[in-house]
C-alpha cells in the first residue's frame, strides 16, 4: 500500500470496527426482529458499501502508482483523499441516523396511507 493512504486505511479499519459494533448492538436491542428493521438494516449495507467503495479506490490508485501507469501520481493521491474524506462525511450521517431517526413515525404514516386514512 502507498504510504500515503495508511491513514485512510486506519480510518477504514476504525469505521469498519464501529459498524460491526452498532450492528451488534442493534442485534441485541431487537433481536430476531431485527430483520423488520429493513431501513436500519440498509443504514448498515450503505456504511458497508461505503468503506468498500474507500478500499478499492485505495487498492486501484496504490496498483496505478506502482506499475506506473499514472501519469500524476501526486494528482491520483489528492483524488483518492478527497473521495475517502467524502466518503466518510456520508457514513458519519448513516451512523447519525443509526440512532437518531424517525423511522417509526414514517412506517406509522405509510400505515394510515395504505388503510386509506
Amino acid at each position: 500500500v502507498d504510504p500515503a493512504f495508511r491513514s485512510d486505511l486506519r480510518k477504514v479499519r476504525n469505521l469498519s470496527k464501529k459498524l460491526a459494533r452498532k450492528l451488534f448492538h442493534a442485534m441485541l436491542r431487537y433481536g430476531p426482529k431485527l430483520d423488520k428493521k429493513q431501513v436500519l438494516l440498509g443504514r448498515f449495507v450503505d456504511v458497508g458499501a461505503e468503506l468498500y467503495a474507500q478500499t478499492t479506490s485505495i487498492a486501484l490508485a496504490t496498483t496505478r502508482i506502482a506499475s506506473g501507469k499514472s501519469k500524476d501520481p501526486e494528482s491520483l493521491r489528492q483524488t483518492v483523499h478527497y473521495f475517502c474524506r467524502l466518503s466518510r462525511g456520508k457514513i458519519a450521517a448513516l451512523f447519525k441516523e443509526v440512532s437518531s431517526n424517525a423511522d417509526s413515525q414514517g412506517y406509522q404514516v405509510a400505515r394510515r396511507m395504505l388503510e386509506g386514512e
